[in-house]
C-alpha cells in the first residue's frame, strides 16, 4: 500500500468514528480552505466559546450582505439517516431568510456514497427549490472528502481536527498558542505564546510587503541585522495562516548550527511532500548555513509552478550592501528595518504584559526618536535600525518610571 492509500485509510478510519460535532467543524475547515474566497470567516458558528452546540441554522454562514453563503454537516453512518438530514436542510433552505447565496453540505461517514443518479437528484432539489446557484452548491461524501482530505493543504485539519500525527520529518505546524521559541529558555522579553494570542505583538508594516511578495512570487527573502524583528514577522505570518486554516510550517536553524546534523534530504522531502500553493513554509535563520537554503531554494524551483508552496526565508544581514543569503537566485528581497513603530509597539507589549491594560501611558514622537537614536542610530534616517533585544532589556529595567512618564532611557 502506497503513503497516500495508507493516509486516505487512515482519514476514513478517523471520519468513521466523529460526531456531528467534530464533523461540522472539518465541514468548516473544508469549505475555508477549498472555497477561501467565499468563506474568508464565519460570522456565525453553532458553537459557544466552550465548545459546546447551540441552535442555529446553517450550523455555519458568513454574511454577503442580504444573503448568506452556509455549510452545514452529518456524521450519519447510515444513507438514510443523512437523506432525512438533507430533507430538513432542504426545508429550512426554503423557508430562510435571508436566502441561501450558497451551500456546502459534508456528509462524512466514508461508508455513505449517493449514485450519481441520487447526487443528481439532490443536487436538482436544492437548485429549484430552494434557489441556490448550481456554482455555489456542493454537495461532498465521505468517498471524495477521504480523498480531498489526503492533499497537503489540509494538513491542519488531518493533525488539529483528525487527530493524525502525519507530519513533515523537521519543519513544525504552526498552531495558535504556541510561540517560536518554545521549548527553549526564553527571556522576560521576548514576545510569548500568550502575547501572539492576546495580539499584544506588533505587526510590522513590513509583513504586508511579505505577503504580496509571497502572493506575487511565491517566495520572498527577509533580511536583517540581529534582533531586527523577523522572526517575531515570519511567526505573525504563519498565524494568518493558521487563522485562515491553512498550514504554516516553520524551521528554525540555529537548532540545528551545532548539531552537525544533515538534514538537506530531509528538508527537500517535506518540502516536496507537502507542498502546495495554500502551504507557507518558513525557514529561519538562514545565515547559519546559506548553502542549506539555496539547496532548499532550489527544491521549491523543482516544483512544477502550480504546486509549488509559499516560501520565506529569513536571514541576518552579514555583507554590506547584499545581504543574506542567496547567490544567483531571483528572490524578491526585503530589508526589515526596526525603527518608530516597533519601538512604540514593544513598549505597548512590555507594558501590557505588566499592567494588564490595553492602553498604557504613551510616550510623544520625540521620546520615540530619542530611543530610536539610543539604541539604533539617526532616527531620521531609513536605513536606521533599532536592537529591540537591547531595548527590551532597557523597557523592562525602568518600567515603573516610564509608566510614570519619566521616558529617561540607557543602553
Amino acid at each position: 500500500m502506497t503513503p497516500r492509500s495508507q493516509l486516505e485509510t487512515r482519514i476514513a478510519e478517523r471520519l468513521a468514528h466523529l460526531s456531528d460535532d467534530e464533523m461540522q467543524r472539518v465541514a468548516e475547515d473544508y469549505a475555508r480552505i477549498q472555497f477561501p474566497e467565499r468563506f474568508p470567516r464565519f460570522d456565525f458558528r453553532a458553537f459557544s466559546k466552550e465548545g459546546k452546540s447551540r441552535s442555529g441554522w446553517p450550523d455555519a454562514w458568513v454574511d454577503l450582505g442580504g444573503r448568506i453563503d452556509g455549510v452545514e454537516a452529518t456524521g450519519a453512518k447510515k444513507k438514510t439517516a443523512v437523506w432525512r438530514h438533507m430533507e430538513k436542510d432542504l426545508r429550512e433552505a426554503r423557508r430562510r431568510a435571508p436566502r441561501l447565496a450558497g451551500f456546502v453540505l459534508v456528509s462524512g461517514h466514508p461508508e455513505v456514497q449517493p449514485t450519481d443518479q441520487e447526487l443528481m437528484t439532490w443536487r436538482g432539489r436544492f437548485i429549484d427549490e430552494a434557489g441556490i446557484d448550481p456554482d455555489r452548491l456542493q454537495l461532498v461524501f465521505g468517498g471524495g472528502l477521504v480523498e480531498e482530505l489526503a492533499r497537503p493543504e489540509f494538513a491542519r485539519t488531518r493533525i488539529e481536527l483528525l487527530r493524525l500525527s502525519e507530519s513533515p520529518t523537521h519543519f513544525k505546524l504552526v498552531r495558535a498558542r504556541r510561540g517560536p521559541d518554545e521549548g527553549r529558555l526564553n527571556s522576560a522579553f521576548v514576545p510569548s505564546a500568550e502575547d501572539y494570542a492576546a495580539g499584544r505583538v506588533h505587526r510590522p508594516q513590513a509583513a504586508d510587503q511579505v505577503l504580496a511578495h509571497l502572493e506575487r512570487d511565491g517566495r520572498a527573502l527577509v533580511r536583517g541585522v540581529g534582533a531586527s524583528g523577523k522572526t517575531v514577522l515570519a511567526w505573525l505570518l504563519a498565524l494568518d495562516a493558521a487563522e485562515q486554516r491553512r498550514p504554516a510550517y516553520y524551521l528554525d536553524l540555529s537548532r540545528y548550527a551545532d548539531s552537525g546534523e544533515d538534514i538537506g534530504n530531509a528538508l527537500t522531502e517535506d518540502l516536496h511532500r507537502f507542498s502546495h500553493p495554500q502551504v507557507l513554509f518558513v525557514l529561519d535563520n538562514c545565515h547559519l548555513d546559506e548553502p542549506l537554503a539555496k539547496e532548499l531554494a532550489l527544491a521549491w524551483e523543482d516544483l512544477v509552478p502550480s504546486q509549488r508552496p509559499r516560501l520565506l526565508l529569513l536571514g541576518r544581514e552579514l555583507r554590506t550592501g547584499r545581504g543574506s543569503p542567496i547567490d544567483g537566485l531571483p528572490i524578491p528581497t526585503l530589508a526589515l528595518k526596526a525603527q518608530q513603530p516597533e519601538v512604540l509597539g514593544v513598549y505597548r507589549r512590555l507594558a501590557w504584559r505588566l499592567t494588564g491594560e490595553t492602553a498604557p501611558s504613551e510616550p510623544r514622537p520625540q521620546v520615540l526618536d530619542t530611543w530610536v537614536a539610543t539604541f539604533g542610530g539617526n532616527s531620521a534616517s531609513p536605513d536606521t535600525t533599532t536592537d529591540l533585544i537591547a531595548f527590551s532589556a532597557a523597557l523592562l529595567r525602568r518600567m515603573p518610571a516610564l509608566l510614570k512618564r519619566d521616558w529617561t532611557l540607557r543602553m
